[in-house]
């Protein structure tokens, strides 16, 4: 019993030491300003007094909070397989307007046996209820997890960084009411565990970060000043939209024609929908581009009127005709120009669609002798790859892809009457419904001559 009191003692103290020498670092105040876009920030300017070597990336959302410590060493992170357990340290915020956020920025000073942010499989934003006193609830009511795809930590100086990070889900919270925020590196596993605290007070709010650590004893929610004698703040910032407010935001959601494939010597009328994700009515441009290899065939600029919320699909006036080649693949880009757009992420969609016509290549396979060739290239990858088939006889051909369950994905032939001859069909690698297909073994199969040959491929995403 003795010799596990002194291991929690031990540990205790071990952790404790790192975060008072943060704690004696200087912080100079910040502000905290709802509702400003920040300027992009290049790699090496100075911030403040510190010279941050991170490159911020260039925000048009509303900077809804900010609370920066200046220097950028405030949250002390520890992420190691030597102390396997898990701090909740929370900062408040105040919205006086309804806020959804989207993305979020937070600073961190790593200490312990640090290793490498590879270790961390995601970010866990949680967000607390007041307790309608002066302290957070015990029970988070918002907890969405940052996958590693979606959170970059940038290295400021030796152990400290700064982490950008897009929320999976936004979070809403309405306004009136007071918030706490904790933004905590997280692993599933037993060991590997994170803890931290901020060096000190001043360059958020004014109110001092709450903490707790069950493994060592801190059941409920006490202040920095109160564990530490220290006090403390986190260092974040909240960017997304304020509920409420006129947004400016369209932007393309779907390409329609042409679709995934095309005739040789077809016609279409290039068409689109676009949607006004913002809260007013504008008016903007509707661009649609086609190109093969670089050189452009079709360039056409309209402009649409289009209420707040609504889609609209349009059809461009002029008609775009293939040209006569098969397995040319064109290039479409489709997007929207709108002064003031909020959201340039949604305002351009690209695809291809591929001359489709089927080829007749007497030479690629042997002439009236069936036969099903290896796909090419295989493994595939992005694109398309290419089928190619002999038939000895006029008659009923099929020909389809199905995964390693039996389940049909792609019908690519299904005729009920095709002249004798060898063909090539090139797959885009998507399913009846348009969808990409998973990375995996896929299996082609061709019935025709009353025969059935069967292919295997691989597709890596």
């Amino acid at each position: 019993m003795i010799r596990k009191i002194l291991l929690i003692t031990l540990s205790f103290m071990i952790v404790l030491i790192p975060i008072l020498y943060a704690a004696t670092n200087d912080v100079t105040d910040s502000q905290n300003s709802p509702k400003k876009t920040l300027p992009s920030i290049s790699a090496g300017k100075f911030v403040g007094d510190y010279d941050y070597t991170f490159k911020r990336k260039e925000r048009s959302r509303d900077l809804l909070w900010s609370q920066i410590p200046t220097p950028a060493n405030g949250w002390a992170c520890q992420l190691d397989t030597v102390y396997p357990f898990v701090a909740d340290i929370c900062d408040d915020v105040d919205p006086s307007e309804a806020w959804v956020i989207d993305s979020v920025i937070s600073w961190h000073w790593n200490f312990g046996a640090w290793s490498s942010w590879t270790l961390v499989p995601f970010i866990e934003f949680i967000v607390y209820n007041d307790n309608g006193s002066t302290w957070p609830e015990d029970s988070a009511f918002i907890k969405v997890r940052v996958p590693q795809s979606n959170y970059t930590a940038y290295l400021i100086s030796g152990t400290t960084y700064y982490v950008e990070m897009q929320l999976p889900t936004p979070v809403t919270l309405p306004a009136g009411i007071k918030y706490w925020v904790e933004i905590r590196p997280c692993t599933d596993f037993s060991v590997n565990g994170q803890t931290g605290a901020m060096c000190d007070v001043g360059h958020g709010n004014g109110q001092e970060l709450y903490f707790r650590m069950p493994v060592l004893g801190v059941m409920e929610w006490v202040t920095a000043t109160t564990q530490w004698g220290i006090p403390g703040e986190l260092g974040f910032e909240l960017y997304g939209t304020v509920v409420g407010a006129d947004t400016n935001d369209v932007g393309t959601i779907a390409i329609v024609l042409p679709g995934d494939s095309i005739m040789p010597d077809s016609s279409v009328y290039p068409t689109a929908t676009y949607r006004n994700f913002g809260t007013v009515t504008e008016t903007f441009e509707v661009h649609f581009d086609i190109d093969t290899g670089g050189v452009f065939l079709y360039q056409e600029t309209q402009t649409m009127i289009l209420a707040a919320g609504l889609d609209s699909t349009y059809a461009f006036p002029t008609l775009w005709t293939a040209g006569p080649g098969e397995g040319v693949i064109y290039n479409l880009t489709v997007y929207t120009i709108l002064a003031g757009d909020i959201d340039p992420t949604n305002d351009t969609l690209t695809s291809t669609t591929i001359a489709v016509g089927v080829a007749e290549e007497p030479g690629k396979l042997s002439p009236l002798v069936f036969g099903l060739s290896q796909n090419i290239p295989n493994p595939a990858r992005n694109g398309y790859t290419e089928i190619s088939y002999t038939t000895t006889s006029k008659g009923p051909v099929s020909l389809k892809i199905y995964d390693v369950t039996g389940k049909l994905v792609r019908t690519l032939r299904d005729i009920a009457n095709d002249p004798a001859g060898s063909r090539t069909v090139y797959w885009d690698m998507k399913d009846n419904n348009h969808n990409p297909t998973t990375a995996g073994v896929y299996f082609y199969r061709l019935t025709a001559d009353g025969k059935t040959a069967t292919g295997k491929m691989v597709i890596v995403r």
